[in-house]
């Protein structure tokens, strides 16, 4: 699986025994975590901490002849419901850095819209700064 970010607010993984989940540090490279039960922060984390928490990259893999179970518990807002940064978390050291974000529109534009091809589609569909976004093809 290639590196990625959950769109979900907390992703918690119970796995067996066996390892293969892998997050990437700020130098790029992939480290991998300790096969037991493992807390993922996703993308509406990210909003709702205005961006003081940002969403863990990761991916999973299977790197041994073993065969890899896990589970996962996605916390995700509730149908309908916009997901904005905590008062508390906004002010003069900590500017906005997202404006509110409707989960279920984040998802449409991330996998089905003009987000799949953007660096960070979360800043660029909820960001409260103006940015240049770069596709991923771009990038390369």
């Amino acid at each position: 699986m290639q590196v990625h970010r959950d769109c979900s607010v907390l992703t918690t993984v119970v796995q067996h025994g066996v390892e293969g989940l892998e997050v990437q540090m700020e130098d790029g490279s992939l480290v991998a975590v300790t096969p037991e039960t493992d807390t993922v922060a996703g993308k509406m984390l990210t909003v709702a901490t205005n961006g003081r928490v940002p969403a863990c990259v990761h991916r999973v893999r299977t790197p041994s002849n073993r065969e890899r179970l896990s589970v996962l518990f996605v916390s995700m807002p509730k149908d309908g419901i916009s997901v904005r940064p905590l008062d508390e978390l906004v002010d003069g050291d900590y500017p906005l850095q997202y404006n509110p974000c409707n989960f279920s529109e984040y998802v449409d534009f991330r996998f089905a819209g003009d987000g799949r091809k953007l660096s960070d589609p979360l800043k660029a569909f909820c960001g409260s700064r103006p940015a240049q976004y770069v596709s991923d093809a771009d990038e390369q």
